[in-house]
């Protein structure tokens, strides 16, 4: 049976819409641009996300940082079967059976590319689930769920490709990653409306125009909305995880339950550095449908954290012999 079962969704720019007349109207938007716009992002999960404390290593670029802060996007959807079911907790666990999908690179990665293999990645997915409640199947606990995840790289394409439609169809499919459907939605909706619009917009002043192209007032809704266009256009990595009804898999029907996907900007990281801590933080969210997408500051390594070894005995060496003492004259 083929696993391959974790498809991304079809691109909103394959979605008609009726264009709205952004342009009308220009006094009443233009007062409100000042209002829209918050300076940082925030998380609606507070305490999940490292307080944004200014530290001086903030300045150094990522990669000269020995650990770095980065934002991490986390998305849950849940399907109308998922909706249904008895909400999962530790005190109420449900069973599942995980199933990897594979390692997947989209748009122009760079040579060299390295990432974890599905083993070392399993512990850790596995730990994360437990938070909200998830425990693998046991002899005695028959699988509900199957777990399905898949991890890579989304990266920009040739910004010189002649076809525009495919570079936008890049930056759609990776908004589905960072923000989840409906955000992908609204920032399809925004990049039709600006090309049925460019042949007038053109003729604006450049000041103008800032203030009348769609994608820009959609960077100006809020300041969590701006940091998640902004993300569409960096090169990222990510991890889906999805659960179906393990009985309808096994009847050879797909039930989607709940789909769960996090991402992280790969500028200046490696996967090895940033794929345990997406993982670790998106445990709370596994399963646990979110208003839109979170955003998590967080450490690639937690402060205080302590790697401990298996402990060895080790024998004291044997006491050098001492030298017989001087004979007093």
């Amino acid at each position: 049976m083929n696993l391959e079962i974790i498809q991304a969704a079809p691109s909103p720019l394959l979605f008609s819409a009726r264009p709205r007349i952004w342009w009308a109207g220009l006094a009443v938007i233009m007062p409100a641009v000042a209002i829209a716009v918050s300076p940082s992002p925030t998380s609606s999960a507070a305490t999940d996300s490292e307080p944004e404390k200014f530290e001086w290593s903030d300045l150094l670029p990522t990669a000269w940082q020995e650990n770095p802060r980065l934002h991490f996007t986390v998305t849950t959807e849940l399907s109308e079967a998922g909706k249904k079911l008895p909400e999962v907790t530790p005190e109420h666990p449900a069973y599942f059976q995980l199933r990897v999908s594979g390692y997947r690179e989209v748009g122009d990665t760079p040579a060299g590319e390295k990432t974890l293999k599905a083993e070392e990645i399993e512990p850790t997915l596995v730990r994360a689930l437990a938070t909200s409640g998830y425990q693998p199947a046991k002899p005695d606990r028959a699988p509900s769920l199957l777990v399905t995840y898949r991890w890579g790289t989304h990266n920009l394409i040739d910004p010189d490709n002649p076809d525009r439609s495919q570079a936008v169809r890049n930056i759609l499919d990776r908004a589905l990653l960072v923000g989840g459907e409906k955000f992908a939605g609204d920032l399809g909706a925004a990049y039709r409306e600006a090309a049925v619009f460019a042949p007038i917009s053109k003729n604006l002043p450049p000041e103008v125009r800032e203030f009348t192209d769609p994608i820009n007032l959609l960077k100006m809704r809020d300041s969590k909305t701006r940091f998640l266009v902004e993300r569409t256009t960096d090169d990222i990595y990510f991890i889906v995880a999805a659960a179906y009804d393990y009985k309808a898999f096994m009847e050879h029907r797909l039930v989607l339950l709940w789909r769960t996907r996090v991402t992280v900007t790969s500028q200046g990281v490696t996967q090895g550095q940033t794929l345990p801590t997406m993982i670790a933080t998106a445990g709370p969210f596994f399963g646990k449908e979110t208003d839109g997408a979170e955003i998590i500051g967080r450490h690639t390594i937690p402060r205080g954290h302590v790697e401990i070894g298996t402990p060895t005995v080790v024998k004291p060496a044997d006491a050098p012999a001492q030298a017989p003492a001087e004979k007093a004259k």
